[in-house]
């Protein structure tokens, strides 16, 4: 005859014929996803780029694709990944282990993705990446006080005349 329990802290004691054996719940379940979560490649307007934690991009560097693993022997289809980018809410990319985005506003972007597995569990270790993506001249700073001082030059020019 076969027979279980249910023992106190997540464990099941589970009898067979002439011998028994406890499993540990906690053990079974436990997290496959072993905090070596990496960025595998990095592709800028079809290019391969350095993988980096920062990347400063130009006005003309609009298509950016990330690849990353979490380097698991968990088939593809039982490891989920979020992102989330500035701190604010996570979004969902499913077993897509791939962030793109197409021409990205200028500004400076922080960027974090987490894996889970099929049973819910988290891997401690986030990627954490930031883009710098620079504005073209018309949009820069410099721009705008050339334009102001061109505009007061203009101005007295005129009233001079």
């Amino acid at each position: 005859q076969y027979a279980f329990k249910l023992l106190s802290n997540d464990r099941i004691l589970v009898g067979f014929e002439n011998k028994f054996t406890i499993v540990d719940l906690k053990a079974v379940l436990k997290n496959q996803l072993q905090n070596t979560f990496e960025i595998t490649k990095v592709l800028i307007n079809g290019e391969v780029f350095p993988t980096a934690n920062q990347l400063v991009l130009q006005k003309d560097q609009n298509n950016i694709s990330i690849y990353f693993s979490t380097f698991s022997y968990l088939e593809k289809s039982k490891i989920f990944y979020k992102y989330r980018i500035n701190e604010e809410e996570w979004i969902d990319l499913g077993n897509q282990s791939e962030l793109m985005f197409n021409y990205l506003p200028p500004g400076t972007y922080h960027i974090q993705v987490k894996a889970t597995d099929h049973l819910g569990n988290e891997q401690s270790k986030k990627l954490s990446f930031s883009i710098l993506k620079k504005p073209s001249f018309t949009q820069s700073t410099l721009f705008y006080i050339l334009m102001g001082l061109f505009s007061i030059i203009l101005i007295i020019s005129l009233f001079k005349y």
